[in-house]
């Protein structure tokens, strides 16, 4: 049986009716949401260079300011960022689909789908869509001002003076070092990276696997050794139906980002069907499961702060045999979570 199926099957066994209570003890201020495909947190669309899509995915205002979340949608070529420094913040890049160079320090790297580049601050870095079309999920980290810095210059009327551009530098704590990377030229690239990391779609931090890569693989994109605690960040590749029993995590926020197939969730008593492209919200304390419901799927998913959720993963790729209903809710609790009830349905 797949680690995730009997995993869930065992914790399903247990007795719903003695743990459904419990949710009344929780409480939260922030509230689940979802933003669509296409769409931006609060409605306010913030173009790069005015024509391509660049949305706020999760803004600092969900997560205290720890980290805002940027889905990229490269409808057509243009020339990248200019190279450059943040003084604040890492960024961590996730390959949707398409292809991409991206420059780390004086390093380059090509990515293509399921892809991920993470560039630390105080590193010069930029990048630029080779393929026609292409899409990019990122986050910055701590999230400071860049949701307003992305606002303020989707409102320039014309390119800003030297002046503008140094006022505006100070201010978001951004250092130019260069022009773009222009995807037509010659490049040579490195495997790997001395400043940052890249992962390689199917491929882990520290090679740390949660299953087998022809089950339903749960990989990690971003450790909480690499963010002071704050944050953890998976991909997750389902291959069949299915999704975790009901739970509630006392101390974390969770976002999931759809990039392939559809997928049920609840949060309290709502339920939402996501599809490509959508994001959901789900606050600490919140009790929520969810369901892939096509044959396959795959999502991002992300948690603040990091907790002890890699170390839960990695107890499940660790075992070799179901565990009890008894010792699934122990392996939860353990790791700042209850198990409230079985898995959902349609």
């Amino acid at each position: 049986m797949q680690r995730r199926q009997f995993l869930i099957s065992t914790l399903s066994a247990i007795p719903a009716l003695t743990l459904l209570p419990t949710i009344h003890a929780f409480s939260s201020s922030l509230k689940p949401f979802v933003i669509r495909s296409h769409e931006s947190r609060f409605g306010v669309p913030t173009p790069f260079r005015g024509i391509i899509p660049n949305d706020l995915k999760i803004s600092s205002k969900d997560t205290d300011g720890y980290y805002s979340l940027f889905d990229y949608i490269g409808i057509e070529r243009v020339p990248g960022p200019n190279l450059h420094v943040h003084l604040w913040q890492d960024e961590l890049f996730y390959a949707v689909n398409g292809e991409f160079i991206f420059q780390v320090g004086n390093q380059k790297i090509k990515i293509g789908k399921g892809d991920a580049v993470y560039g630390p601050r105080n590193i010069q870095h930029t990048w630029t869509q080779l393929s026609a079309t292409g899409r990019l999920v990122y986050f910055v980290s701590p999230a400071h001002k860049m949701e307003e810095f992305f606002v303020q210059m989707s409102q320039l009327k014309a390119p800003p003076t030297q002046a503008e551009s140094k006022k505006i530098d100070d201010e978001y704590g951004i250092l130019h070092r260069g022009n773009p990377l222009l995807p037509d030229e010659q490049h040579v690239y490195s495997s790997t990276l001395d400043n940052g990391y890249v992962i390689r779609a199917g491929e882990s931090r520290f090679n740390e696997h949660v299953s087998h890569k022809n089950l339903s693989p749960v990989n990690l994109l971003l450790s909480k050794k690499d963010s002071d605690q704050t944050m953890s960040a998976f991909d997750y590749s389902g291959n069949s139906k299915g999704g975790p029993p009901l739970h509630v995590h006392h101390n974390q926020d969770e976002v999931f980002f759809i990039t392939e197939g559809e997928y049920l969730f609840q949060a309290g008593d709502q339920r939402f069907t996501l599809s490509a492209g959508d994001t959901i919200f789900l606050p600490r304390k919140v009790p929520h499961t969810w369901m892939q419901l096509t044959d396959k799927g795959k999502l991002l998913f992300f948690f603040q702060p990091a907790g002890k959720m890699e170390e839960f993963f990695k107890i499940h790729n660790a075992q070799t045999s179901p565990p009890t209903p008894e010792e699934g809710a122990r392996q939860f609790a353990e790791h700042e979570m209850t198990v409230l009830g079985p898995p959902i349905f349609p």
